[in-house]
């Protein structure tokens, strides 16, 4: 089935609106900003010696700060939030020089010299935006994209289908766009921004 033209046309300002709201500029005025600005409110005595009591204290700390003086978070952690909130984000995400994980920040914390906290936070700093730009940019995609019909949302994918095509890997080439779940579409936009 083919879309008409008011679907065409509401596809393509949805999609306009969704490239706009997550632009570059616009992320790091509305996340990365508020964070630095957060971060810099952080203090820790640097020259106390290591333990791994004293690394959950200063990462707790560090995103109790960052819940509490970030306007984009909205809400203040416990202790047991903020723990569990960053030994999760390390546990996952956090790429040490030699290996990664929870493991290689503390390894990271403690061998670094001198300047080792300091570069696991920088690091848990840069992952805290990162998971906020993906759920950012997925709540924009969602208040656009969830209230259009399905004919709308099929010109969306058709529209994001026939603009990506070169840079799509072959198996999804071979998709109909009709087969485009929300996640693809996504990417598809970030290509497309990306493109255009």
């Amino acid at each position: 089935m083919t879309s008409s033209d008011p679907d065409r046309d509401r596809a393509e300002r949805i999609i306009a609106r969704i490239i706009e709201q997550t632009a570059e500029e616009n992320l790091v005025r509305r996340i990365d900003e508020p964070i630095d600005r957060a971060v810099e409110r952080f203090e820790y005595p640097p020259d106390r010696p290591h333990t791994v009591d004293r690394f959950h204290e200063i990462i707790t700390a560090f995103i109790r700060c960052l819940y509490e003086n970030a306007p984009l978070f909205g809400r203040t952690l416990t202790r047991s939030q903020a723990y569990d909130e960053a030994v999760g984000l390390l546990a996952r995400a956090y790429q040490g020089e030699f290996f990664g994980g929870y493991d290689a920040a503390l390894t990271d914390a403690a061998y670094s010299a001198g300047s080792g906290i300091r570069l696991v936070l920088d690091r848990l700093r840069d992952l805290v935006k990162a998971r906020l730009r993906q759920e950012y940019k997925r709540w924009i995609f969602l208040c656009q994209v969830d209230p259009a019909d399905w004919h709308t949302r099929q010109a969306i994918a058709a529209f994001l289908f026939k603009r990506c095509l070169p840079y799509m890997p072959p198996e999804l080439a071979r998709c109909s766009p009709d087969q485009f779940t929300d996640k693809i579409l996504m990417e598809l936009i970030d290509i497309y921004a990306d493109i255009r």
